[in-house]
């Protein structure tokens, strides 16, 4: 489900806006595209290179599953990498005569896994603030331990392939690494440190996709609306603000200087078999979006 139901939320809102557009005082722009799940070119990043104009405004407002009980002003930022390690290779009953790629990869997947020790987190203050009052909801929305991962240099490995045979020494090893760094660390300076660890490994690399952590406003008016509206539709629901440990398109407003704010259910089983949001949830989520865009640019006496 991931983005179906934020999209849907989205044009929703957008139609009942336009019905009563001249109570709006400014332009509602709508962005629907594709490529957001490998962050390709073609989707909103193109929109950004060559409508810029058009689908920047003074902020946006987003529908990624963030469960109602978060509302997102920032993410972490991805670095994938792909590492191939090389031998000789040779027959499994003559270790002694080469290197197993597979080893040497294993190594470097450890010598990866260890970057969060080379690499402390300094937050702003205003972020920190943020994130300190919104801990017990972070893990009531993403699971227990999802506060912690937020902050977090996080390493996971979701594909490796190495070997033809089970009697022979592996000649080759590659695998793909997914790194997320959090706000509060330098992003160029774990891509660099990547770098070195493959050189010391004598491997080869290449960066798949590289994003900085960005964060904006936590205060922002937007922020403000949505959670008043999330509250005025369920009462006793305050979502907290808080960073997102995956990476949206709203990305690109941010790092391009506008408040980016993410709105939308939970992610029951995202990624998984039978992914699935709740209808009520759905619900929920468009008439938040509505409220909250409606309160942003309706026009003031």
């Amino acid at each position: 489900c991931d983005m179906k139901c934020g999209t849907t939320a989205s044009l929703f809102a957008y139609s009942y806006l336009h019905a009563i557009r001249d109570q709006l005082a400014g332009r509602l722009t709508l962005t629907v595209v594709s490529e957001e799940e490998n962050f390709g070119p073609n989707g909103m990043r193109y929109l950004m290179e060559h409508h810029r104009e058009k689908v920047l405004g003074d902020c946006c407002l987003n529908g990624e599953p963030s469960s109602p009980y978060t509302v997102r002003f920032g993410e972490k930022g991805p670095l994938w990498v792909r590492v191939r390690t090389r031998a000789r290779g040779g027959h499994g009953a003559f270790p002694h005569v080469s290197k197993n790629a597979v080893f040497v990869a294993m190594d470097v997947i450890e010598a990866l896994r260890r970057l969060s020790e080379r690499f402390p987190v300094a937050e702003p203050v205003e972020l920190a603030r943020a994130l300190d009052e919104a801990a017990a909801d972070l893990d009531r929305g993403y699971g227990v331990g999802a506060a912690r991962v937020i902050r977090s240099l996080t390493v996971s490995v979701g594909r490796i392939q190495g070997g033809v045979k089970v009697n022979m020494i592996p000649a080759e090893c590659e695998f793909d690494a997914d790194i997320r760094v959090p706000n509060g660390v330098n992003a160029e300076d774990v891509k660099a440190e990547v770098a070195a660890i493959v050189e010391r490994h004598g491997a080869e690399h290449e960066v798949l996709t590289f994003t900085v952590p960005n964060w904006r406003e936590p205060y922002h008016e937007m922020m403000d609306h949505v959670r008043e509206n999330a509250q005025l539709l369920k009462p006793g629901l305050v979502p907290a603000r808080v960073v997102s440990p995956g990476g949206t398109d709203a990305r690109l407003w941010r790092i391009n200087g506008t408040p980016a704010i993410v709105y939308g259910p939970s992610p029951h089983g995202m990624g998984s078999v039978d992914e699935y949001v709740s209808v009520d949830e759905f619900i929920h989520t468009v008439k938040a979006h509505t409220l909250s865009a409606f309160d942003f640019l309706k026009l003031r006496d």
